[in-house]
């Protein structure tokens, strides 16, 4: 494996957002197709369910809609954990890699991740016999855990690769 090298938190800090945004929205739109393929089934059966009644299309694309927008909300928690680790981590070891720039943006992720988590578990202690909650909760925060590291490992890659195209390119523009 390559070694990538860390950047700064202020350089990081419009990537990580938008990337942390789009992933939110890509997310929220992925629970709805999920949504759709569990339930469209017994939607085609009952008369009086929105796919007998023609408006399928519009209810999931408003649902659709609505649920790009709490993922790209429900996004910035875990957006702004990893940053402020980030921003930690740099303060605390600058001379740090990459990869650990990487698994301490993932670690943030993972401890903003857990305030939408408590969301599920106050669902949770409404009925307490049904478990999935949790399931969807702990999921959640190793989803965080594991798109972040990937993702900003990803980002730290291409930065890396994007500065050394442009010192090369400006080495051959002085050299010519």
């Amino acid at each position: 494996m390559r070694k990538i090298s860390a950047q700064s938190s202020n350089r990081l800090l419009l990537p990580m957002g938008a990337l942390a945004l789009i992933a939110g929205v890509i997310c929220g739109l992925l629970v709805v197709v999920l949504m759709w393929f569990s339930s469209r089934d017994e939607a085609v059966m009952e008369p009086g369910s929105v796919s007998a009644t023609g408006g399928f299309w519009l209810e999931y694309g408003v649902f659709a809609v609505y649920a790009a927008l709490i993922g790209g909300g429900i996004a910035l928690f875990p957006g702004l954990g990893a940053y402020v680790a980030v921003f930690i981590q740099e303060l605390n070891n600058p001379d740090a890699s990459g990869q650990r720039q990487a698994l301490w943006a993932g670690w943030g992720a993972s401890i903003g991740s857990l305030l939408p988590a408590l969301v599920l578990l106050v669902f949770y202690l409404s009925d307490p016999s049904d478990h999935s909650i949790l399931y969807v909760a702990a999921g959640f925060v190793l989803l965080c855990f594991a798109l972040t590291y990937v993702l900003i490992y990803m980002l730290l890659g291409y930065l890396q690769r994007r500065d050394h195209r442009t010192v090369k390119n400006s080495l051959q523009a002085q050299i010519s």
